[in-house]
């Protein structure tokens, strides 16, 4: 399935499934957009520390949401009980937190040592870099979170190391994709800051832009995910194949009569 396929599926499934893709993308990114907002309102910079602190509990809700896509994506199930299944047992807890907490510990490490180079040392080149290695990193992330949320791996580093090696030849559609999908709501985004500090008074540009975000976000979730499934089938359906034809056809019959004489045997006994 090309691009252009995966997004007019995208947007049929939207229309089609309105609430139930509104929920998953709240849970995806939207619920913790709004407690951080909500927060840093309150809090001012004290929101820092409380933001992080969300974004961690709601780790396993936003791999449940994304465990949510493959059957509305696949055969159109809307399955809510999903959105919940990652907080327990425990070793499903603590696997989807590691999974969720590496992406938050390797953006640090990016960023800041990016951040430092381009205030002290100017170096821009080494910024773009470095940029450019997070993005990679942060495609390879949205990959394994599928691959752990649809439970093809049990483990987070297991699904981490997958993604590696699915993300190959892989890239730079995925970065295309990403890029057709998330432009028109960086620029809307951006017209709605611009009109809210020009008319600071008037409290509809802030709705207006918290509403856009809020209906986008589900849009732009089963883009993204719907492409990330589509290479994951496309790669298992290719294995497949390879391995049927790598198979001896002879098996097949030899396992037959194999079975065949068992079930005389059985038959003999009883």
């Amino acid at each position: 399935m090309s691009n252009p396929e995966i997004r007019a599926r995208a947007r049929q499934l939207y229309a089609k499934y309105f609430l139930a893709a509104f929920v998953f993308g709240l849970c995806n990114e939207g619920l913790q957009g709004v407690l951080s907002g909500v927060l840093e309102g309150y809090l001012g910079q004290q929101a820092a520390a409380w933001d992080i602190l969300i974004q961690i509990l709601l780790i396993p809700l936003t791999v449940g949401a994304v465990g949510c896509i493959e059957p509305l994506w696949t055969s159109e199930q809307v399955r809510f009980q999903r959105l919940i299944s990652f907080y327990a047992p425990a070793s499903r807890l603590m696997q989807s937190l590691l999974l969720g907490i590496i992406p938050l510990a390797v953006g640090l490490l990016v960023l800041v040592p990016s951040t430092l180079l381009v205030m002290f040392y100017g170096s821009v080149v080494l910024y773009l870099i470095l940029l450019i290695v997070l993005l990679w990193l942060s495609m390879r992330f949205v990959l394994s979170t599928m691959l752990f949320a649809s439970g093809r791996y049990t483990k987070a580093l297991d699904a981490l190391g997958a993604s590696y090696q699915k993300m190959r030849g892989r890239m730079f559609d995925l970065i295309g994709m990403s890029l057709v999908v998330i432009l028109p709501r960086i620029v809307i985004m951006k017209l709605l800051e611009a009109l809210t500090e020009q008319h600071s008074e008037i409290w509809l540009f802030s709705v207006l832009e918290l509403l856009f975000v809020l209906l986008y976000m589900p849009y732009s979730m089963l883009c993204i995910q719907g492409w990330v499934l589509e290479q994951i089938n496309d790669s298992e359906q290719r294995q497949e194949s390879e391995n049927k034809r790598n198979q001896n056809p002879l098996m097949p019959e030899i396992k037959k009569g194999f079975d065949a004489r068992r079930h005389d045997f059985e038959d003999k006994q009883t």
